[in-house]
């Protein structure tokens, strides 16, 4: 059929894409859990909600978070913000999960249309499950905060 490898390819470019970006984010990005680098650089920025008044806002420690995650170590990224850890491993299971469909597709699989079906359905849980997370750890860390105080 001459429409299989045309139907794969968004999938495919789109699995690779994330890949890809995730890939020369850990090359180029590094973290610890005080700062994030970029090419060895630190990065100086400092969340102005928490410095005017000390408490975290809802982004704070995500981007280290994810870099650290990229790198392997997610006890350090959920310890630090819990969202980061899960948007790293549910990008990469959406990933994985794109270049399946893209070879079912492109072979004819009659698997294809179920495993696209389940595959939307576990990004859409996924995207539910991170936002929880990443809501939940802020919640935890603003309530912690004004306990500090």
């Amino acid at each position: 059929m001459p429409g299989r490898f045309s139907d794969a390819a968004p999938a495919a470019a789109t699995g690779a894409l994330i890949l890809i970006h995730a890939g020369l984010a850990r090359f180029i990005l590094n973290a610890d859990q005080a700062s994030v680098y970029v090419c060895g650089r630190p990065i100086r920025w400092v969340c102005s909600v928490r410095k005017q008044f000390g408490v975290p806002c809802p982004t704070c420690g995500l981007t280290r978070s994810v870099v650290l995650a990229l790198h392997g170590h997610f006890l350090w990224a959920w310890w630090l913000a819990p969202g980061g850890a899960v948007a790293v491993a549910a990008g990469l299971a959406l990933a994985i999960g794109l270049l399946v469909l893209a070879g079912l597709q492109a072979t004819g699989s009659s698997a294809a249309a179920p495993f696209r079906s389940r595959l939307r359905r576990g990004a859409l849980a996924g995207a539910a499950v991170l936002l929880a997370v990443w809501l939940g750890g802020w919640a935890a860390a603003f309530s912690a905060a004004l306990h500090r105080r």
